[in-house]
């Protein structure tokens, strides 16, 4: 599920501002499969805390909120030339630390991340 609210700000005939907000939920569900490994010599051993740790986080339940700001001057309105600079910010974050609590002690890496992008650019 997510939802997205834009705004658009028009300066004269100069210029462009797009303002906007979102956020999103995912439900993660799963069943994780057994496994084993038939050879015994020669061979790696199985993390199997590892694997648990792995599927937790990729089937938790997880948000992301963020926002982003564009702006765009317009240089010749008849050729459709634009120069353009563009920020967004977004927060992701497994609900209730994703259920890695129990599969793994101490700090527990990969609950939360944050996203930075800064776009500068030229249409032509």
């Amino acid at each position: 599920m997510y939802a997205n609210i834009e705004k658009n700000f028009r300066i004269k005939n100069i210029a462009l501002i797009d303002v906007n907000l979102g956020g999103s939920y995912i439900d993660g569900k799963g069943i994780m499969l057994e496994s084993e490994n038939p050879i015994t010599e020669g061979s790696l051993l199985l993390n199997n805390s590892l694997l648990m740790h792995d599927f937790a986080y990729k089937t938790a339940d997880r948000a992301k909120i963020g926002g982003g700001i564009k702006y765009t001057h317009i240089l010749n309105a008849t050729k459709g030339m634009t120069a353009f600079c563009h920020a967004t910010y977004a927060h992701q974050y497994l609900v209730n630390d994703g259920g890695l609590s129990a599969t793994l002690d101490g700090v527990l890496p990969g609950t939360y991340k944050s996203f930075v992008n800064i776009s500068v650019g030229l249409n032509f």
